[in-house]
């Protein structure tokens, strides 16, 4: 995995409803809306290089409804003078009075999520909470980390157990910490508990069908083919007091 990818998928909510709400709550972060424009049929080749015009200016691209999701792409890596993914999809869900689903994939291999509905959190999950700790986590402080993925119950497609869920999300670093076989800088002893994170999140996503029954190719979102990207819109902001650069 050689880049970080952020999106927010929104549930039971258009094109058009997501970015008039995206509009409105950029303004708590003191971004205005500068431009919007389709993304090129031919894809992200035309626009890649204007995705990220420096600090003060932001890309997000939306999808069109697809089931029952429409997904923002972040096309930009996350820096202090832009909303933080998780809060954006929090004020998104009250602002909507819907869930959102915030998923990070880290390029160094851990998964994030932070579901919320109507401004509430419901569940929040890392792959692998050892990642980022100085020092081997206690139980205790494992346990703060621990997932509640049957929030996701009224989400699932009728065809999908939440047991199914729940044995993808546990798999891994969950896995071995269950069965305490955690070596002493707290990660897995066995190599085959070492979970490949992009291959988890497409399974992950093909479950809750966040592009509907299309399959899920967000994680290579920047190089794959398997997205329509003539019905996704690109929407830029800007920082408010930064003049719009020049042609």
């Amino acid at each position: 995995m050689a880049e970080t990818v952020a999106l927010i998928h929104v549930h039971r909510v258009s094109q058009q409803a997501l970015a008039k709400a995206l509009d409105q709550v950029l303004v708590e972060w003191k971004y205005r809306r500068v431009e919007a424009a389709p993304v090129p049929a031919a894809g992200l080749g035309g626009i890649q290089e204007s995705f990220d015009r420096g600090v003060g200016y932001l890309c997000y691209l939306l999808s069109p409804e697809r089931g029952n999701w429409t997904t923002v792409i972040q096309t930009f890596a996350e820096r202090d003078d832009a909303p933080f993914l998780a809060d954006l999809a929090n004020r998104l869900s009250q602002q909507l009075q819907t869930h959102t689903l915030a998923i990070l994939l880290h390029d160094e291999g851990v998964l994030f999520y932070n579901l919320d509905y109507r401004g509430t959190p419901r569940d929040g999950y890392t792959s692998n909470p050892q990642h980022f700790a100085d020092q081997k986590l206690t139980e205790q402080e494992a346990l703060q980390h621990r997932h509640m993925p049957k929030a996701f119950t009224p989400l699932l497609p009728k065809h999908i157990k939440i047991e199914k869920l729940m044995d993808l999300l546990n798999g891994g670093w969950w896995q071995a910490f269950d069965k305490k076989q955690l070596d002493e800088e707290g990660e897995p002893l066995d190599e085959e508990l070492v979970v490949d994170e992009e291959e988890r999140l497409a399974v992950f996503g093909g479950l809750l069908q966040l592009n509907g029954s299309a399959g899920y190719p967000f994680g290579q979102w920047r190089t794959t083919t398997f997205i329509d990207w003539k019905q996704y819109l690109a929407i830029y902001y800007q920082a408010k007091g930064r003049a719009l650069p020049m042609a």
